[in-house]
């Protein structure tokens, strides 16, 4: 029978794994799904750095491993797996993460790094603003219109895992693409690095949902200082997880005028969960009694992370065994645990959007797409429409975008493994749709 991968990360975000004498000097370039290059440089025999041009990631810290032609490589800092073989001038192998595994080769050769320029017909400068609450510094990007008028100013929120302001996937760079949209039709866009990520400070692994709340929290008051920022027209744009956030801070904040959500969560994170996992394996092609099995172990999984009266190493043992009897590999098994023990995940599968949308009284705007799997059309859409009902919101908008997936991206199927291979996230026809909403307000 076919494996299928079997689903119940959350995090969206793709970051490479990657460990003697033999490489030392050398650089290997790859291609993940035939679109994205991963060039790694060996600078030693235990280490080196790899660059992603696509996603302006250059020097990523890395360790490796070479015992006779078997090859592995790992990221210090991040969940996820590379096992290949070296043979002559070629790495054959599979990365894997977050419960997914892709076919990955490289070959001995140098790649030339792309470039990414923002027009010049608005400004783009990079900030930081402090976190008093966290007591940490967070790095992005504004960029706004070039002139010395009063200007609505939004935040954009990226979804689950560590994301750089861009949230580059897959060589895709969704909230580039909104900040070049966005300012080129009048706006004051700030985007930023995750805590802990790129050029922010603060431990992102050990945060939660709700203190990623307090740095969005602090990049409004950062944008209430700047002069070209009209303070009566702030307002919120999260995706995915981000989704979550923005309610959170609105309902927090009397200075939020409007928040725009794309691809958000509208029930509990296990809910969402089981739903986005059942999906995937659907579009999978997986057999009916497979994800049958599959879900009601992750409801047991699911279940097991939120019995607080287990201790973790009672957890451990409980999700250990459940994912080998699926016949998960070991190593996925390990980075799954890891990362379904954290607090951020522990938080996220009880954490219901529906508590701070009954809140909200402000304009809203949702997007799904009909094709996205990982936060489904109907399921989520219904969870928000009730939920702004009860807080009896009358100036929201809910929409679904026929042929769109989680990126925004005109899809075929909507699976991950469509993303790179498809036109650029947040494409045009969305962000024009931002923007009529926001040009509403």
């Amino acid at each position: 029978m076919k494996k299928f991968v079997f689903v119940i990360l959350l995090s969206l975000f793709f970051i490479f794994c990657v460990s003697s004498a033999t490489l030392v000097g050398q650089t290997w370039n790859g291609k993940l799904l035939g679109q994205l290059d991963f060039i790694i440089h060996f600078n030693s025999t235990t280490s080196g750095s790899v660059d992603i041009p696509q996603q302006n990631a250059k020097g990523l810290k890395i360790t490796y491993k070479l015992n006779l032609n078997n090859i592995s490589f790992k990221f210090s800092d991040i969940v996820a797996t590379y096992e290949g073989t070296l043979e002559s001038n070629q790495i054959t192998g599979t990365f894997h993460q977050n419960g997914g595994s892709f076919v990955l080769n490289f070959t001995r050769q140098d790649s030339s790094s792309e470039v990414i320029s923002i027009p010049e017909n608005f400004i783009s400068e990079d900030v930081q603003f402090f976190n008093k609450k966290a007591g940490i510094f967070l790095s992005g990007t504004i960029t706004r219109p070039n002139d010395y008028r009063f200007h609505p100013a939004l935040i954009l929120i990226s979804g689950s895992g560590l994301q750089d302001r861009d949230e580059s996937l897959l060589g895709k760079k969704p909230f580039y693409n909104i900040s070049v949209a966005l300012s080129n039709a009048g706006f004051v866009v700030l985007r930023f690095d995750d805590r802990g990520y790129e050029g922010s400070q603060g431990d992102g692994a050990n945060a939660t949902t709700l203190d990623f709340a307090t740095d969005v929290s602090s990049g409004v008051d950062f944008l209430l200082t700047k002069n070209y920022v009209n303070k009566k027209k702030i307002g919120l744009i999260g995706h995915s997880e981000g989704g979550i956030i923005a309610p959170i801070v609105a309902t927090q904040r009397n200075d939020i005028d409007f928040i725009i959500l794309l691809a958000a969560p509208g029930v509990d994170g296990k809910t969402l969960i089981l739903d986005q996992s059942k999906v995937i394996l659907e579009k999978s092609n997986a057999p009916k009694d497979y994800i049958d099995e599959a879900s009601k172990v992750n409801e047991k999984i699911y279940d097991t992370i939120l019995n607080d009266s287990l201790s973790e190493d009672e957890k451990k043992i409980i999700i250990q065994k459940s994912l080998s009897d699926l016949k998960m590999e070991q190593n996925a098994i390990d980075a799954n645990i890891e990362a379904s023990l954290s607090p951020w995940y522990h938080l996220f599968l009880s954490l219901d959007p529906s508590e701070y949308l009954k809140q909200i009284k402000i304009p809203v705007l949702s997007l799904n797409g009909t094709l996205d799997t990982q936060v489904t059309a109907d399921l989520n859409q219904n969870g928000i429409k009730k939920a702004l009902d009860q807080a009896g919101n009358k100036y929201y908008e809910i929409k679904k975008l026929e042929g769109y997936n989680h990126l925004f991206q005109k899809a075929n199927t909507g699976l991950v493994n469509e993303y790179a291979t498809l036109g650029k996230a947040m494409d045009d026809e969305v962000c024009k749709i931002l923007i009529n909403f926001i040009q509403k307000q």
